[in-house]
């Protein structure tokens, strides 16, 4: 996935899972920042990447090893939810909305600087409802073989206990939806988008995305800029 902008007369990209892209980008000189998502160590020669580790899930297997890979908790509470009418689980969608709304006000209620709109509208949604209303959603970067984890968010911080159980047990449905949906459409691995094993403050999350089973690998993050566009980050620094 390709999403370039302009600011003044400088030109960035970003290439999330397409080496062959990332390539004739650096060589073209064309842009002034190029960020890259990769699961090449060596993608670039003398450029050292950010390495960060993450988990693939293994969706070539069958649906029976997939679940029993799965920690207790999360099988048993995808099973549940099954048993709960009021739920209902779309198959990927362009992101709606109320979608969009849910997830800005997650991002900002976790502190963090939200996507735009225009930018969300490269990637699609499996949203979970509960009687018809979006309150758990995950999206995906589709770059076969690979599905990687775009964003999770839901309207878990603004319910009730009892709805936040609820809550809980859908957002792993949908994960358990982006599995069968993406096995089934020929792609071989879902990446949880790294997981952090020291800080403490993202325990929870990276919990959760080590519940489904997947086996732990790396992803390499490469940053190139040119000099006038690492200055004006700089100036941008300074006058905030």
């Amino acid at each position: 996935m390709i999403t370039e902008k302009k600011r003044l007369w400088l030109r960035s990209v970003s290439v999330l899972l397409d080496d062959e892209k990332a390539s004739q980008f650096l060589s073209s000189g064309v842009y002034d920042s190029i960020q890259v998502l990769s699961y090449a160590s060596n993608l670039w020669p003398g450029v050292e990447p950010k390495t960060k580790t993450t988990a693939f899930i293994d969706l070539l297997s069958s649906e029976d090893d997939m679940l029993a890979r799965m920690s207790d908790t999360t099988r048993n509470e995808i099973r549940r939810t099954y048993k709960i009418p009021e739920l209902s689980f779309s198959a990927p969608e362009p992101v709606s909305d109320d979608v969009y709304s849910m997830y800005l006000r997650f991002e900002i209620s976790q502190g963090r600087t939200p996507i735009g709109r225009a930018e969300m509208s490269h990637y699609r949604a499996i949203v979970g409802r509960y009687n018809g209303e979006p309150f758990s959603a995950v999206t995906m970067i589709e770059a076969k073989p690979f599905l990687r984890i775009r964003s999770i968010f839901s309207k878990r911080l603004a319910a009730d206990k009892e709805m936040q159980k609820v809550i809980g047990y859908a957002s792993r449905r949908v994960m358990w939806e982006w599995c069968l949906w993406g096995k089934k459409n020929g792609f071989e691995k879902l990446d949880v988008a790294s997981v952090n094993l020291t800080d403490e403050g993202k325990k929870g999350i990276s919990a959760f995305k080590l519940s489904f089973g997947g086996e732990i690998g790396h992803e390499y993050h490469y940053a190139y800029k040119k000099h006038v566009f690492q200055m004006l980050e700089k100036l941008s620094h300074m006058i905030r």
